[in-house]
């Protein structure tokens, strides 16, 4: 049986949200990639900051549909779901990798309060806007309709006196320095202009690069938090990069650890820390 997920809301104010993307294993035929991953370690030391809830930015397994993957998933994740934490998932690329109808039955499966691949969740007086950037394996109908509705959405929470941030969730990055994955201009040109068009909107949370990344696009975040244990992606040195990141100067390509990050309110600012899984490497701290 697979391992089913709570979804409700937790209640209260000052929710500690925690958040992991790309946790699918290196698959047995890619044999140049990183075999060894951190997985357990991630959501171990998600774990020990006891969140509220915890957000997913996709590539939950590395074949969506593959029994064995998701068994995978569910082993890893089963002290999750035994400490009740709410979890709220996004589809990646992976989980579509063979079949949209099996990636869709399969993260149902295991999150039955999840009945559409895009949806809002408010946590404390945060909106997470979740979206499904895979749009060349939906139909034109449900891009449409996911547009019509995130149009929509963003322009409500900007209007509701009890919204006072809004996180987009999309597993593709608009923007990203990996030398593995470029910059989705899909993203980029249908649901990046409303987000910039809207104050409350401040940042932006992707996976898919298998690194962390942090850039600030007119005055918003955009944050790449890859970490959650698949074989990690080589960032570009500062002579070659494609945007602007914050962070240490880069002589050459790096490779990031493997992370988690951990979101807070602080009155009007939301506070975002990456949670590295080698613990010698210093957190990342920056406020809205």
């Amino acid at each position: 049986m697979p391992v089913q997920f709570n979804t409700a809301v937790p209640a209260g104010t000052g929710l500690r949200i925690a958040v992991i993307g790309d946790q699918q294993r290196t698959s047995r035929y890619e044999i140049w990639r990183e075999r060894k991953g951190a997985h357990e370690g991630v959501v171990r030391g998600m774990l020990a900051e006891r969140p509220d809830a915890l957000v997913l930015l996709g590539d939950m397994v590395f074949d969506g549909a593959d029994d064995d993957d998701w068994a995978f998933f569910d082993r890893l994740m089963e002290p999750v779901a035994e400490a009740k934490i709410p979890v709220y998932p996004i589809y990646g690329n992976h989980e579509y990798l063979r079949s949209s109808r099996a990636a869709e039955r399969n993260v149902r499966r295991r999150f039955p309060g999840v009945t559409r691949t895009w949806y809002a969740v408010k946590l404390d007086s945060i909106t997470f806007v979740m979206i499904n950037t895979n749009h060349e394996r939906i139909t034109v109908a449900m891009e449409r309709a996911q547009m019509n509705w995130y149009d929509s959405t963003m322009q409500a929470l900007e209007l509701d006196p009890s919204v006072r941030c809004v996180v987009v969730c999309g597993h593709h990055p608009p923007f990203t320095n990996s030398m593995n994955v470029s910059d989705n201009w899909h993203v980029q040109d249908k649901y990046v202009p409303a987000f910039l068009r809207h104050s409350k909107a401040q940042v932006w949370l992707s996976g898919h690069s298998h690194a962390f990344e942090h850039f600030v696009v007119q005055g918003r975040r955009f944050i790449v938090a890859g970490g959650g244990g698949a074989p990690r992606h080589k960032l570009m040195a500062d002579d070659e990069l494609r945007h602007a990141h914050v962070g240490p100067p880069r002589s050459r390509r790096t490779i990031s650890p493997f992370h988690s990050l951990l979101m807070e309110r602080h009155g009007d600012s939301l506070h975002v820390l990456m949670m590295p899984f080698r613990r010698n490497i210093g957190n990342e701290n920056f406020s809205r």
